[in-house]
């Protein structure tokens, strides 16, 4: 289950979702955060129904292997995707396809660092 932190702030009411992802190789704990912020027109209520549902749609992406982590280089983004991919049911001959194409790619991005 995420954890809720209600916020009210001079910027007005948000929510912060806190989903646990299993630990990592060192035994440490991984968690995944999300902010979300309703809608003016929204009571109190609403709001805290929107974001519970909210709430349960970011922990469903976790579980689902969504990972919003902003430290991976490119390479590692794309061989991520790629994995989701083929846990989705692309074809072997696309993945292998792409994982053919991915070392021309990886060139080109450092180049435009």
């Amino acid at each position: 289950m995420a954890h809720i932190e209600k916020k009210l702030g001079k910027r007005g009411l948000s929510y912060r979702f806190i989903v646990s992802a299993g630990f990592d190789c060192n035994g440490k704990r991984i968690f995944h955060k999300k902010t979300w912020k309703p809608p003016p027109n929204m009571t109190e209520k609403q709001a805290d129904k929107a974001a519970n549902r909210e709430a349960v749609l970011f922990e469903q992406s976790i579980a689902q292997g969504y990972s919003p982590d902003n430290k991976q280089t490119f390479a590692e983004y794309a061989e991520y995707v790629l994995e989701l991919k083929a846990r989705a049911g692309k074809k072997h001959r696309t993945i292998s396809g792409y994982r053919a194409l991915l070392p021309r790619i990886n060139v080109a991005m450092w180049c435009w660092r």
